[in-house]
């Protein structure tokens, strides 16, 4: 199955996999918490293939910590970010699934 325009599935997903279902909007989304307390500024969050560690997608953490990856694959991807200050290491989470 093909949507009238590939060109907004090669953007959020990459080269065309021949996923039946690749027109649901599966969702990763989480909160950046640092020292038990969320994010008070941007951060940059990095959505990676579990199995290839190809960057998928990235994003910025919204005041409150937030992010979201949309348009995914049903796989597991790991997430990744990291302060530009560098007072901590990377925040790792694997095997994450979208719903």
């Amino acid at each position: 199955m093909r949507v009238k325009s590939d060109r907004i599935h090669r953007r959020f997903i990459g080269k065309f996999t021949g996923d039946s279902d690749f027109l649901i909007n599966r969702k990763i989304k989480g909160i950046v918490n640092i020292q038990g307390k969320k994010a008070s500024f941007p951060l940059p969050v990095f959505l990676l293939d579990a199995l290839s560690l190809n960057l998928i997608q990235k994003a910025m953490t919204d005041m409150s910590g937030g992010y979201q990856f949309e348009w995914l694959s049903l796989r597991p991807y790991i997430i990744v970010t990291t302060m530009p200050s560098k007072n901590f290491n990377a925040v790792i989470q694997d095997n994450v699934v979208p719903k």
